[in-house]
């Protein structure tokens, strides 16, 4: 990076740029949300996320620093605002809430059971990107789909906000200490926020040293000159994924205690 190093405790710096963006900006973007919408939400998302993606074929630390950063904003607004226009859509001024319900219910069935499916696509196109343009490659790809989908919820999509009731003018004004005290009050979503918690924790710290754990094995068996499929490796995980969901969907429905089934996976 222009002199200094590439080594694990920058990378591991870069993650964190991205991780802190998100717990930092997080609530004032969920407002932000309510406020002036979730269509916009997410077309912003769009907007933020191909700079961050673009900001990876620099050399620059301070860019790539900056691009994590303006990444964590996009992944705030992706992980809330199509979901949370989604079911606003459903559940807003119909005469049966009750049929929005079964096809909102609907609608996250069929995304959940066909996510690990565009993973594993998304996994296979990444390794071709990467083995024709090097390891940013992929990044420069990603623009493309996040056109596609900033263009659908532009011409789709109607805007839609919070409802400004006195409850929701409350919640608006409520801090993240308010948060912390009504979650310390419930014991049973404290123990569920601690594991949840341990648990992501656990797998980010995966995410962030298999590939070069990976890496290292490979070229100690054939030498330098190899090279790690990645693409292919994260379709692995991806139809591992597909596999324990289909078998959690299995469990919950022959009544099988899930909670001693979700203690035992994790020992």
């Amino acid at each position: 990076f222009h002199g200094e190093p590439d080594n694990a405790a920058v990378v591991s710096r870069i993650f964190l740029v991205g991780f802190a963006s998100i717990a930092i900006f997080g609530p004032a973007l969920g407002r932000a949300l309510d406020a002036h919408g979730r269509k916009r939400g997410t077309i912003a998302a769009c907007m933020v996320y191909t700079f961050g993606a673009l900001s990876t074929a620099s050399s620059s630390l301070p860019v790539l620093f900056a691009g994590r950063a303006i990444g964590g904003l996009g992944t705030n607004l992706l992980s809330s605002a199509p979901e949370s226009w989604m079911v606003s859509e459903a559940l807003r001024g119909g005469t049966d809430a009750t049929v929005g319900s079964a096809y909102l219910s609907e609608t996250f069935g069929l995304a959940y059971s066909y996510d690990p499916v565009v993973a594993i696509l998304s996994g296979q196109i990444a390794g071709w990107a990467a083995k024709r343009n090097g390891p940013v490659g992929p990044f420069m790809l990603l623009p493309a789909f996040l056109f596609g989908g900033c263009l659908i919820a532009a011409v789709f999509w109607g805007e839609n906000r919070a409802p400004t009731t006195s409850s929701s003018m409350d919640e608006a004004t409520a801090t993240v200490r308010d948060g912390a005290r009504e979650i310390w009050k419930d014991k049973k979503l404290l123990l569920l926020g601690a594991v949840q918690s341990l648990f992501e924790g656990s797998m980010y710290i995966f995410v962030s040293q298999w590939p070069p754990a990976m890496a290292a094995a490979v070229e100690q068996v054939y030498g330098n000159e190899a090279g790690v499929p990645f693409g292919t490796i994260f379709s692995c995980f991806m139809a591992c994924c597909m596999i324990g969901s289909t078998i959690f969907t299995k469990f919950a429905s022959s009544g099988i205690f899930l909670e001693r089934q979700g203690t035992r996976m994790l020992l």
